[in-house]
């Protein structure tokens, strides 16, 4: 009999380890599920700030690259302008202004006939439209090397927006990544945390029959439950305490009751 009770004790006390064993299991592997979801959150913080960035530069760089589309049609119609003044330009412009300024002098401090006034008249009117023309197709081709320097400094603005939006990409793709390692980490431990709640369940189950069978089992050998006794013990424990303090002396025994069953008082 008491070697019966010795054994469900034990088998009681080894189930129950088991259950504390796999509970703490449970809670380390919960621990990691939690630190996990954690960094998953952080990262995709992270990865969400990188593609607002990414958004952001995007749009700047289209920006620019729409005033460059702008410059480049006025190129284009300030050079058609240029071909169809080039038709018309007989002579440079300061060879024609030289010209027109000789015979302008020439008419007004010489005396010529009739025809030779109109002629030189004639040819006052061709030099004025040809210095007009002339004029013009420089002041395009001022307006022409200016809107290139801006192309040149907008083209500059855009390739560095992009390239700090490539930046931003990478460092979200690479955020991504990490948010892909943890869902694979949280999907592997999926199993094992079922197992182990599982295993837990039944511990729990078979602990608690283990320790139904002991409890019936003391109470058919000793004729009371292990906790009735210990109830019994420690209000005798609790008497002999009290007999102490009044001065009553005790036996080895009754000390010892006091040492084991006292901790409560």
């Amino acid at each position: 009999m008491v070697t019966d009770l010795k054994e469900l004790k034990e088998e009681y006390s080894e189930l129950s380890d088991q259950a504390r064993m796999l509970s703490k299991q449970a809670r380390e592997a919960t621990s990691r599920v939690k630190k996990l979801r954690a960094e998953l959150r952080e990262n995709k913080k992270k990865r969400d700030e990188e593609n607002a960035k990414v958004k952001e530069f995007k749009e700047k760089r289209d920006m620019v690259n729409l005033r460059i589309r702008e410059k480049i049609r006025e190129v284009n119609l300030i050079q058609d302008g240029i071909k169809d003044l080039k038709k018309n330009l007989g002579v440079p412009f300061n060879q024609a202004r030289k010209q027109l300024e000789r015979l302008e002098w020439k008419l007004q401090t010489e005396v010529f006939s009739v025809k030779e006034e109109e002629k030189i008249v004639r040819h006052i009117e061709e030099l004025e439209e040809m210095t007009k023309s002339s004029k013009e197709f420089v002041e395009k081709r001022k307006r022409l090397e200016k809107i290139r320097r801006e192309l040149d400094d907008l083209r500059k603005e855009a390739q560095a927006f992009h390239e700090i939006m490539i930046e931003h990409a990478r460092q979200s793709e690479f955020y991504h990544q990490k948010m892909v390692e943890i869902y694979d980490k949280l999907k592997a431990l999926e199993p094992d945390f079922k197992e182990v709640t599982e295993k837990i369940t039944k511990a729990r189950e078979q602990a608690f029959k283990a320790r139904k069978k002991y409890v019936e089992k003391y109470k058919e050998v000793k004729g009371k439950t292990e906790t009735e006794i210990r109830e019994e013990m420690e209000k005798e424990a609790a008497k002999l305490l009290e007999g102490f303090r009044k001065g009553k002396k005790l036996t080895t025994k009754e000390l010892q009751i006091i040492q084991q069953y006292g901790d409560s008082l």
